[in-house]
């Protein structure tokens, strides 16, 4: 019997939250990208076929109750595919039961570990258009919300609503997600921010989050330049204040971490909360 499973638990970095009693949230949930899944079921084997959709590496975890499971991947915790790359993983089942699905889960990040070296040398371009100007709304480690080790290094500009969005860096767009319509100060909102996610050369992430309904300018698999409008501030997701949260991550083992870098104008650490930024005079 053959099984097509899509959307699992794609990308475990985006931080899922409990929903229950939030009547006037969104319905549909929506995701950087789609993946689908082939399982194939034969007497006491169990074959999953991945196609990796995007252009960067994905880790794929394999998570499930069955004590008499041997993996074709033998001890590895993971996976990993290389950009738009495919595997199989074939797992042999002792004592079947037709139930074991309800307790099986895939797992999936961005990035490989092995030979990852982020490149300390690569200079960040400010996130907006040359010729404007905004304050800093939150800088690295914030006390309102960069406080985990996903967001600690992130820097929080005070774009408005339909502001212009640039990409930072050179990069090739692997995460999109743009039908929200919702936002504020109350933690519910946090899983339905608009979001880009650009992949660069050295291994790490680019994040700008919280952009407008339907305010992305690019498309999944499209290469960006540092500098090119990408996107459209907006205030979907948990935020208080209309900003541009902007965050650099880099792989670690079972997901990606925020990292501090340097931008164009100096250090991210020299960023503070309502300090006026734009870009060096060309």
């Amino acid at each position: 019997m053959k099984t097509k499973l899509t959307h699992l638990y794609i990308l475990a970095i985006w931080l899922p939250v409990v929903l229950s009693g939030c009547k006037s949230l969104p319905t549909e949930r929506y995701r950087p990208f789609d993946m689908e899944v082939d399982l194939t079921e034969a007497n006491d084997t169990v074959v999953l076929q991945f196609v990796n959709p995007v252009a960067c590496p994905l880790r794929v975890s394999i998570s499930h109750p069955i004590e008499s499971v041997n993996q074709s991947i033998g001890d590895q915790k993971a996976i990993v595919l290389d950009s738009y790359d495919s595997a199989e993983v074939i797992m042999f089942i002792q004592d079947w039961e037709e139930e074991w699905r309800s307790d099986f889960s895939i797992s999936m990040t961005m990035g490989r570990l092995n030979g990852f070296v982020a490149d300390s040398s690569a200079i960040y371009e400010l996130p907006f258009p040359q010729g404007y100007r905004t304050k800093i709304i939150q800088g690295y480690n914030g006390s309102f919300s960069h406080q985990t080790d996903f967001s600690r290094y992130a820097v929080d500009f005070g774009l408005q609503p339909g502001d212009t969005v640039c990409a930072a860096r050179d990069g090739v767009v692997v995460g999109v997600i743009e039908g929200y319509d919702v936002g504020g100060k109350n933690r519910k909102y946090r899983p339905f921010a608009n979001y880009l996610s650009l992949y660069h050369e050295d291994g790490v992430v680019t994040q700008y989050v919280h952009l407008q309904h339907e305010g992305i300018l690019v498309s999944l698999g499209d290469s960006v330049q540092a500098g090119q409008p990408v996107g459209l501030a907006g205030m979907t997701g948990f935020t208080s204040v209309p900003h541009l949260h902007f965050n650099v991550l880099k792989p670690v083992e079972g997901t990606m971490i925020s990292m501090p870098v340097n931008f164009s104008t100096g250090k991210g650490s020299e960023l503070e909360q309502n300090q006026l930024v734009a870009h060096p005079n060309p």
